[in-house]
């Protein structure tokens, strides 16, 4: 991934994108402390659309298109002999695409009906979160790859981790699923949520710095 180095732009991009991921990590984590806060085990994350934390929610979904879009653009320019750069461009874009619509089609708030928006809202996270993972092992090879080939001891080290997270983000997933179609599983689809955002966006954060330090 040293390829990077030698392509200003795509270096650029993979630091903003590292800085959007750390501030996503730290407006998550804020956002669970606020008040009135969302069940953590209960609700989901959308249910932080509304009320007091509305604003802060939706900061959050800019930070994160923003660093979907910049991660996407330096995989594109940076990774040049990657054969899967293309399609993990076109899906980190959709990734970053859909946190801005589902803005503008919010959850109602608990206890409402849910109705077209709020199926439309479900419709867009369902796709944010394939896109999310879909390139986790692709990603994970490829660091893997570079490390064995020269790479930086933290890069050896990054490897292995995305390796572990691309499983965790995987079963997180499935059991995400799970908590939403079976109905005694609909109690804790706040923990299955949080569970694979959380994955994601640290698998995402230490591939930016892979890519960065090499």
């Amino acid at each position: 991934m040293d390829t990077i180095h030698s392509q200003p732009a795509a270096l650029i991009a993979a630091v903003i994108a590292l800085v959007l991921w750390i501030a996503r990590i730290v407006v998550f984590a804020r956002l669970h402390t606020m008040r009135p806060p969302a069940h953590l085990v209960r609700d989901t994350v959308s249910d932080y659309a509304n009320g007091t934390t509305r604003r802060m929610f939706r900061a959050m979904s800019v930070i994160t298109a923003g660093a979907w879009a910049a991660t996407a653009f330096a995989v594109l320019l940076g990774l040049p002999a990657w054969d899967y750069r293309i399609p993990c461009f076109v899906i980190l874009l959709v990734a970053a695409v859909t946190p801005l619509l589902m803005i503008a089609a919010p959850i109602p708030p608990q206890g409402t009906r849910l109705g077209a928006q709020g199926i439309v809202h479900y419709l867009l996270a369902i796709i944010n979160f394939a896109a999310a993972y879909s390139p986790a092992d692709r990603i994970a090879a490829l660091v893997r790859g570079a490390a064995a080939h020269g790479g930086s001891p933290f890069a050896v080290v990054v490897g292995a981790v995305l390796g572990v997270l691309a499983v965790v983000m995987l079963v997180a997933l499935i059991a995400l699923i799970a908590s939403l179609v079976l109905p005694k599983l609909r109690r804790i689809v706040g923990l299955t949520e949080r569970a694979f955002l959380w994955s994601v966006v640290v698998f995402y954060t230490l591939f930016c710095g892979a890519l960065i330090i090499g």
